[in-house]
């Protein structure tokens, strides 16, 4: 005996268009959620400049005086190599 299979998708087109303009129309988080002020950024970079400028790039002695373990810092830095 042979079973029919039901070919027909287990979604209707009706329900994709629904779900897309759902999505559409879905509020974003606003511009300024979770977002650092411009003089928060630039104190933060000049912090870490400041600290790689201190012991030359070298990633252990950073690490070091963060007291953090530099982990994947190292490891494979260039993935294209």
């Amino acid at each position: 005996m042979s079973e029919s299979k039901d070919t027909r998708p287990a979604f209707s087109l009706g329900a994709l268009q629904a779900g897309a303009k759902s999505l559409r129309e879905t509020e974003g988080p606003s511009s300024s959620a979770g977002a650092k002020g411009d003089g928060e950024t630039e104190e933060m970079n000049a912090t870490l400049v400041a600290l790689y400028e201190k012991f030359s790039g070298n990633l252990d002695d950073i690490f070091e005086e963060l007291g953090e373990d530099p982990g994947k810092a190292k490891v494979g830095s260039c993935f294209w190599c």
